[in-house]
């Protein structure tokens, strides 16, 4: 099953990434970015259809689903 976590950097900002779990181990699929304003990370989700992060991470959700 694949997830969409926030992880904390050391330089303070937040990365979104999708992953998954495999062997009780996390793979990441795809690193969606990295924000360090709130207004930045907003930005990560908002879903635009043609070329927003998250419809990349959609097609590497697609993609994962038939490696795993």
């Amino acid at each position: 099953m694949l997830r969409i976590r926030e992880v904390k950097t050391n330089s303070g900002g937040i990365a979104v990434q999708v992953i998954c779990y495999q062997n009780r181990k996390r793979i990441v699929v795809e690193h969606i970015g990295t924000a360090h304003k709130d207004e930045d990370l907003e930005q990560l989700y908002r879903c635009d259809i043609c070329n927003g992060p998250i419809a990349l991470a959609q097609t590497a959700i697609r993609s994962a689903l038939y490696q795993y």
